[in-house]
């Protein structure tokens, strides 16, 4: 069920990303569910990324670059401060 997630749900995430202009990065260590929901919503959505820690902070600054106004990160308090921190040093204060 999780792994194939609601086409409709989707459908709805995605439209408020694209609206709100989010982007989305997790750690490969989230759950298979919210992994299968990122995945089936990343095919509507390019702004979503999976990943390890490494890559997130970078991932996030191409996303902002690419108009993304906010970033999710679903992952442990230092990734997300490793992604405030990356996206500050690229200019992009403004990201939320």
């Amino acid at each position: 069920m999780f792994l194939s997630p609601d086409e409709l749900k989707i459908k709805e995430l995605v439209n408020v990303l694209r609206e709100k202009k989010i982007g989305v990065v997790a750690h490969f260590y989230m759950d298979p569910e919210v992994q299968g929901i990122l995945t089936a919503a990343q095919k509507q959505w390019p702004h979503i990324h999976i990943s390890d820690s490494l890559v997130m902070a970078d991932t996030a600054v191409k996303m902002a670059e690419a108009g993304c106004q906010y970033i999710t990160v679903l992952g442990v308090d230092f990734m997300s401060e490793n992604v405030r921190a990356i996206l500050d040093q690229a200019g992009f204060e403004k990201v939320f």
